[in-house]
């Protein structure tokens, strides 16, 4: 009904703007800027640049395997999304690198000896912090490996609930002493 009619006549506007609309102003426009103005010379560069607008625009749908050469209106979305995408994310790291490269003078600040003295003992500290840790682990794991071959010693001896009991106490075990040195 109207929805789908509406749905249409949107859809084919937008294809419209960006094929043809958008493309012929820039144009227009930056040739009328740069040649003082002269409407022949804009009008024959439109006329010019928007086939090749056209024709790097399918390219482009070429990349992402858009092999058909219908004018439908799915394909012209999905091929004119493709250099959004591209423009888009062109500008997005453009930006990300030439703002702060432009900016940085007013981030940096002088640093002193005594803060950088402050930071390198920072680290020290937190790389002993780990190395005590992955001892400790390396400890819990030999303990374990230790219980488990005294376990399997003693399996001819003890009874089925003996074993079961073993089996919940030696990780809980290593759990709490974990806990206890984590807190």
């Amino acid at each position: 009904g109207l929805r789908a009619f509406a749905w249409k006549v949107d859809h084919w506007t937008l294809i419209w703007l960006a094929y043809i609309a958008l493309p012929a102003c820039f144009v227009w426009t930056s040739v009328r800027s740069v040649c003082n103005g002269s409407h022949r010379f804009a009008l024959v560069s439109v006329l010019l640049s928007l086939p090749l607008f056209w024709y790097a625009i399918y390219v482009s749908g070429r990349l992402i395997h858009i092999d058909s050469v219908s004018l439908s209106a799915d394909l012209l979305m999905a091929r004119i999304g493709v250099l959004g995408v591209t423009v888009v994310a062109t500008l997005s790291g453009f930006g990300a690198v030439n703002f702060p490269f432009q900016s940085m003078h007013s981030f940096l600040r002088p640093v002193t000896q005594q803060q950088v003295a402050d930071v390198e003992q920072r680290l020290i500290r937190t790389m002993k912090f780990v190395a005590a840790k992955k001892r400790q682990e390396l400890n819990l794991i030999q303990e374990e490996t230790r219980l488990a071959a005294q376990r399997g010693e003693n399996e001819q001896k003890s009874s089925l609930v003996d074993r079961m009991v073993q089996i919940v106490q030696v990780p809980l075990a290593a759990w709490q002493a974990l806990t206890l040195s984590i807190g």
